[in-house]
Protein backbone atom coordinates (compact mmCIF):
# COMPACT_ATOMS: atom_id res chain seq x y z
CA UNK A 1 0.00 0.00 0.00
CA UNK A 2 1.40 4.02 -1.27
CA UNK A 3 2.06 5.38 2.28
CA UNK A 4 -0.21 8.52 1.57
CA UNK A 5 -3.18 6.18 1.26
CA UNK A 6 -2.25 4.22 4.27
CA UNK A 7 -1.69 7.03 6.43
CA UNK A 8 -5.37 8.28 4.68
CA UNK A 9 -6.79 5.14 6.26
CA UNK A 10 -5.09 5.14 9.56
CA UNK A 11 -6.52 8.44 9.93
CA UNK A 12 -9.92 7.42 9.83
CA UNK A 13 -9.63 4.42 11.70
CA UNK A 14 -7.94 6.60 14.51
CA UNK A 15 -11.29 8.72 14.62
CA UNK A 16 -13.58 6.02 14.06
CA UNK A 17 -12.46 4.20 17.11
CA UNK A 18 -12.42 7.35 18.74
CA UNK A 19 -15.70 8.20 18.25
CA UNK A 20 -16.78 4.81 19.78
CA UNK A 21 -15.53 5.25 22.66
CA UNK A 22 -17.96 5.98 26.03
CA UNK A 23 -21.05 4.88 24.24
CA UNK A 24 -23.82 3.98 26.03
CA UNK A 25 -27.84 3.42 26.16
CA UNK A 26 -30.12 1.44 27.57
CA UNK A 27 -31.07 -1.89 26.02
CA UNK A 28 -34.68 -3.55 27.35
CA UNK A 29 -35.62 -6.63 27.76
CA UNK A 30 -38.85 -6.32 25.74
CA UNK A 31 -40.03 -4.08 23.38
CA UNK A 32 -41.32 -0.33 24.63
CA UNK A 33 -44.02 0.70 25.56
CA UNK A 34 -45.07 -2.82 27.29
CA UNK A 35 -48.68 -3.64 27.32
CA UNK A 36 -48.88 -1.62 23.90
CA UNK A 37 -49.92 -3.24 20.35
CA UNK A 38 -47.58 -3.64 17.95
CA UNK A 39 -48.68 -1.96 14.53
CA UNK A 40 -47.96 -3.26 11.81
CA UNK A 41 -47.95 -0.23 9.41
CA UNK A 42 -47.13 3.53 9.47
CA UNK A 43 -50.61 6.07 9.54
CA UNK A 44 -50.39 7.66 5.98
CA UNK A 45 -49.81 11.04 8.06
CA UNK A 46 -46.39 10.30 8.30
CA UNK A 47 -45.36 8.66 5.62
CA UNK A 48 -42.97 10.72 3.15
CA UNK A 49 -39.43 12.07 2.35
CA UNK A 50 -37.44 13.90 5.03
CA UNK A 51 -34.54 16.16 4.46
CA UNK A 52 -31.51 16.45 6.46
CA UNK A 53 -30.24 19.78 7.63
CA UNK A 54 -27.19 19.70 6.83
CA UNK A 55 -25.71 18.37 3.47
CA UNK A 56 -22.38 17.02 5.67
CA UNK A 57 -24.60 14.68 8.16
CA UNK A 58 -25.13 10.60 7.87
CA UNK A 59 -27.43 8.98 9.95
CA UNK A 60 -25.11 6.11 10.94
CA UNK A 61 -28.33 4.56 13.55
CA UNK A 62 -31.40 6.95 14.00
CA UNK A 63 -29.94 8.98 17.11
CA UNK A 64 -26.38 9.43 16.17
CA UNK A 65 -24.86 11.81 12.96
CA UNK A 66 -21.53 11.32 11.69
CA UNK A 67 -20.42 14.45 9.89
CA UNK A 68 -16.97 12.85 9.08
CA UNK A 69 -13.72 14.45 10.17
CA UNK A 70 -13.91 18.19 10.65
CA UNK A 71 -11.20 19.34 8.47
CA UNK A 72 -12.10 20.54 5.44
CA UNK A 73 -8.79 19.32 3.27
CA UNK A 74 -9.69 15.95 4.34
CA UNK A 75 -13.55 15.71 3.50
CA UNK A 76 -15.45 17.61 0.90
CA UNK A 77 -18.68 15.96 0.39
CA UNK A 78 -21.88 17.24 -1.50
CA UNK A 79 -25.03 14.79 -1.97
CA UNK A 80 -28.83 14.28 -1.39
CA UNK A 81 -29.00 12.27 1.50
CA UNK A 82 -32.68 11.90 2.49
CA UNK A 83 -35.45 9.23 4.63
CA UNK A 84 -38.16 8.09 3.10
CA UNK A 85 -40.96 6.58 5.51
CA UNK A 86 -43.47 4.53 3.66
CA UNK A 87 -46.02 2.08 4.60
CA UNK A 88 -43.60 -0.46 6.74
CA UNK A 89 -40.22 0.89 6.51
CA UNK A 90 -37.69 3.51 6.98
CA UNK A 91 -35.16 4.04 4.42
CA UNK A 92 -31.95 6.63 4.26
CA UNK A 93 -30.94 7.06 0.66
CA UNK A 94 -27.48 8.61 0.21
CA UNK A 95 -25.81 9.55 -3.44
CA UNK A 96 -23.14 12.48 -4.32
CA UNK A 97 -19.56 12.89 -4.28
CA UNK A 98 -16.78 12.63 -2.55
CA UNK A 99 -13.28 14.50 -3.15
CA UNK A 100 -10.53 11.35 -2.60
CA UNK A 101 -7.68 14.72 -3.11
CA UNK A 102 -5.11 12.53 -4.75
CA UNK A 103 -3.90 13.02 -8.25
CA UNK A 104 -5.47 11.63 -11.28
CA UNK A 105 -2.38 9.29 -12.11
CA UNK A 106 -3.25 7.03 -8.80
CA UNK A 107 -6.36 6.01 -9.86
CA UNK A 108 -5.42 2.52 -11.66
CA UNK A 109 -3.57 1.26 -8.09
CA UNK A 110 -6.84 2.60 -6.05
CA UNK A 111 -8.69 0.51 -8.27
CA UNK A 112 -6.53 -2.47 -7.95
CA UNK A 113 -6.97 -2.07 -4.13
CA UNK A 114 -10.09 -1.27 -3.36
CA UNK A 115 -10.30 -2.08 -0.06
CA UNK A 116 -9.26 1.22 0.69
CA UNK A 117 -12.51 2.53 -1.10
CA UNK A 118 -14.28 0.02 0.92
CA UNK A 119 -12.34 1.29 4.62
CA UNK A 120 -13.27 4.88 3.51
CA UNK A 121 -16.84 3.81 3.27
CA UNK A 122 -17.43 1.92 5.61
CA UNK A 123 -16.19 4.83 8.02
CA UNK A 124 -18.04 7.29 6.62
CA UNK A 125 -21.47 5.37 6.21
CA UNK A 126 -20.72 2.16 8.68
CA UNK A 127 -22.17 0.00 6.41
CA UNK A 128 -21.18 -2.08 3.12
CA UNK A 129 -24.69 -1.83 0.94
CA UNK A 130 -23.80 0.57 -1.60
CA UNK A 131 -22.50 1.09 -5.10
CA UNK A 132 -19.37 3.30 -5.97
CA UNK A 133 -17.50 4.34 -9.10
CA UNK A 134 -14.50 6.71 -9.12
CA UNK A 135 -14.56 9.91 -11.46
CA UNK A 136 -11.69 12.05 -12.88
CA UNK A 137 -12.46 15.39 -12.17
CA UNK A 138 -9.45 17.14 -13.37
CA UNK A 139 -5.83 16.08 -13.50
CA UNK A 140 -5.37 16.56 -10.21
CA UNK A 141 -8.21 15.16 -8.42
CA UNK A 142 -10.41 11.81 -8.58
CA UNK A 143 -13.83 11.99 -7.09
CA UNK A 144 -15.47 9.00 -5.51
CA UNK A 145 -19.43 8.68 -6.84
CA UNK A 146 -21.35 7.09 -4.66
CA UNK A 147 -24.90 5.50 -4.50
CA UNK A 148 -26.51 4.13 -1.46
CA UNK A 149 -29.84 2.56 0.17
CA UNK A 150 -30.12 1.73 3.82
CA UNK A 151 -32.91 -0.11 5.01
CA UNK A 152 -32.83 1.59 9.26
CA UNK A 153 -36.59 -0.29 10.11
CA UNK A 154 -39.05 -3.18 8.22
CA UNK A 155 -42.28 -4.28 9.92
CA UNK A 156 -42.26 -6.94 8.06
CA UNK A 157 -39.29 -8.52 9.84
CA UNK A 158 -41.44 -8.85 12.95
CA UNK A 159 -38.36 -10.54 14.69
CA UNK A 160 -36.03 -7.57 14.70
CA UNK A 161 -38.68 -4.45 14.68
CA UNK A 162 -41.46 -3.88 16.71
CA UNK A 163 -43.75 -0.59 15.88
CA UNK A 164 -45.74 0.83 18.84
CA UNK A 165 -47.49 3.82 19.43
CA UNK A 166 -48.27 5.83 22.66
CA UNK A 167 -49.75 9.70 23.12
CA UNK A 168 -49.68 10.01 19.20
CA UNK A 169 -45.62 9.17 19.40
CA UNK A 170 -43.84 6.21 17.52
CA UNK A 171 -41.81 3.70 19.62
CA UNK A 172 -39.34 2.10 17.02
CA UNK A 173 -37.80 -1.11 18.81
CA UNK A 174 -34.67 -2.49 16.92
CA UNK A 175 -33.68 -6.20 18.49
CA UNK A 176 -29.62 -7.08 19.07
CA UNK A 177 -29.65 -10.65 18.54
CA UNK A 178 -26.25 -11.02 20.53
CA UNK A 179 -27.91 -9.45 23.47
CA UNK A 180 -31.36 -10.42 22.70
CA UNK A 181 -32.52 -7.12 24.06
CA UNK A 182 -34.50 -4.20 22.39
CA UNK A 183 -33.03 -0.73 21.86
CA UNK A 184 -36.03 2.00 21.50
CA UNK A 185 -36.12 4.94 19.68
CA UNK A 186 -38.87 7.80 19.53
CA UNK A 187 -40.22 9.28 16.45
CA UNK A 188 -42.98 11.67 15.28
CA UNK A 189 -43.68 15.01 13.17
CA UNK A 190 -44.30 17.85 14.94
CA UNK A 191 -46.45 21.07 13.83
CA UNK A 192 -44.09 22.60 11.66
CA UNK A 193 -43.77 19.23 9.51
CA UNK A 194 -40.35 18.53 11.05
CA UNK A 195 -39.31 14.54 11.51
CA UNK A 196 -38.04 14.37 15.20
CA UNK A 197 -36.27 11.18 15.82
CA UNK A 198 -35.26 10.87 19.85
CA UNK A 199 -33.17 8.42 21.85
CA UNK A 200 -32.12 8.33 25.62
CA UNK A 201 -29.37 9.75 26.53
CA UNK A 202 -26.57 9.79 29.41
CA UNK A 203 -29.39 11.76 31.76
CA UNK A 204 -31.86 9.76 31.20
CA UNK A 205 -30.23 6.59 32.30
CA UNK A 206 -30.12 8.21 35.64
CA UNK A 207 -33.72 8.98 35.26
CA UNK A 208 -34.65 5.76 34.31
CA UNK A 209 -32.71 4.46 37.37
CA UNK A 210 -34.38 6.32 40.15
CA UNK A 211 -37.86 5.89 38.83
CA UNK A 212 -37.62 2.11 39.12
CA UNK A 213 -35.88 2.70 42.68
CA UNK A 214 -38.85 4.76 43.40
CA UNK A 215 -41.29 2.49 42.46
CA UNK A 216 -39.74 -0.71 43.55
CA UNK A 217 -38.78 -1.94 40.16
CA UNK A 218 -35.92 -3.34 39.23
CA UNK A 219 -33.19 -3.96 36.28
CA UNK A 220 -31.11 -7.37 34.82
CA UNK A 221 -27.82 -6.24 35.34
CA UNK A 222 -27.58 -3.63 32.62
CA UNK A 223 -31.02 -4.04 30.94
CA UNK A 224 -34.29 -2.68 31.87
CA UNK A 225 -38.01 -3.70 31.88
CA UNK A 226 -39.93 -1.08 32.89
CA UNK A 227 -43.78 -1.34 33.90
CA UNK A 228 -45.93 0.85 31.61
CA UNK A 229 -46.22 2.85 34.25
CA UNK A 230 -42.73 3.68 35.28
CA UNK A 231 -42.49 4.01 31.28
CA UNK A 232 -44.92 6.70 31.36
CA UNK A 233 -43.40 8.79 34.03
CA UNK A 234 -40.16 8.53 31.90
CA UNK A 235 -41.56 10.35 29.10
CA UNK A 236 -43.22 12.59 31.24
CA UNK A 237 -39.91 13.80 32.84
CA UNK A 238 -38.17 14.33 29.32
CA UNK A 239 -36.83 10.65 28.22
CA UNK A 240 -35.14 10.73 24.66
CA UNK A 241 -33.77 13.41 24.99
CA UNK A 242 -31.11 13.22 22.36
CA UNK A 243 -32.87 14.67 19.10
CA UNK A 244 -32.16 14.44 15.34
CA UNK A 245 -34.62 16.91 13.38
CA UNK A 246 -35.42 16.03 9.48
CA UNK A 247 -37.08 18.53 7.25
CA UNK A 248 -40.14 17.37 5.19
CA UNK A 249 -40.07 17.55 1.26
CA UNK A 250 -42.27 19.55 -0.63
Amino acid sequence: MKPYISNFILFFIIILFTACEGEETIRFLNPQPSSVKDLKQFSKKITGEYEFNTKKGFLVSFDKMSYGVNNDSLLDFSGDNYLEIDSKRIINYISGSYDLGQPSDSLEYILKDSENIDSLIMFLFRTTKLGYQIDTLDKNNLVLKFSLTDTLFDISLEDQYKLRKYKKKYYLNLYNDSTKTWTVFQLFVNEINFLKIHSISQNDITILDRLLEVNFEKKDSTYYDPSLKVFKEFIKLGGFANKVSLKRRN
